[in-house]
């Protein structure tokens, strides 16, 4: 894993002699470990028969506060230097700055954010550019069957399908695992049938 060397006990990490930046950047290994384990301990786990039609999904519960889950990574990027590329199947490719993105009209929502982990707030308010605003410039092509990205939340799925950060959106005609369902997580990821893991 670039920008970290193991120490000789595995739960310390010491950075290797790059720059601060990679290292910030690097998630933690041990905490992806436990989150794999925990993942392959559970997939065995009975799901509801029925679909639940509550409001709050099995499994969760309310919570007030927005806890912070994440692996430590905080990319450092300058907003000169960010890019965001929308592309696969798509008859306009583009790669937005940050300066022509913020540009784009703006969609607020309110929906429930539903945590792995098992907590959700209700009534949560979001604002920014919306997917079907990007859809709309660039085109798919009829043959697109699946959106893989990045960094967005989708507020019927668990959290965990919305990533952080987002580099890149692409259109494609075949579905690709991603960072979290490799590692054991559902690829579906409904609350309601607590859809957790594969």
């Amino acid at each position: 894993m670039a920008g970290v060397s193991p120490a000789k006990n595995p739960k310390q990490l010491q950075p290797a002699r790059l720059p601060l930046q990679c290292f910030v950047s690097t998630p933690n290994p041990s905490l992806i470990e436990r989150k794999e384990r925990w993942a392959r301990k559970m997939s065995g786990k009975a799901k509801p028969a029925a679909r639940s039609e509550d409001r709050l999904p099995p499994g969760q519960h309310l919570t007030p506060g927005f806890p912070i889950l994440d692996l430590g990574i905080r990319p450092e990027v300058s907003l000169s230097e960010w890019r965001l590329e929308v592309g696969g199947l798509v008859e306009h490719p583009k790669t937005f700055t940050w300066e022509e993105f913020n540009a784009l009209p703006k969609f607020e929502d309110v929906s429930d954010f539903h945590c792995v982990t098992t907590w959700s707030k209700f009534d949560c308010r979001w604002r920014g550019v919306a997917f079907f605003t990007l859809a709309e410039l660039v085109k798919p092509t009829p043959e697109v069957k699946h959106v893989l990205f990045a960094s967005y939340v989708i507020p019927k799925l668990y959290a965990w399908k919305g990533a952080k950060f987002v580099r890149s959106i692409e259109f494609a005609a075949e579905d690709r695992l991603g960072f979290w369902e490799v590692r054991g997580y559902s690829n579906t990821a409904d609350p309601w049938t607590e859809d957790r893991f594969s």
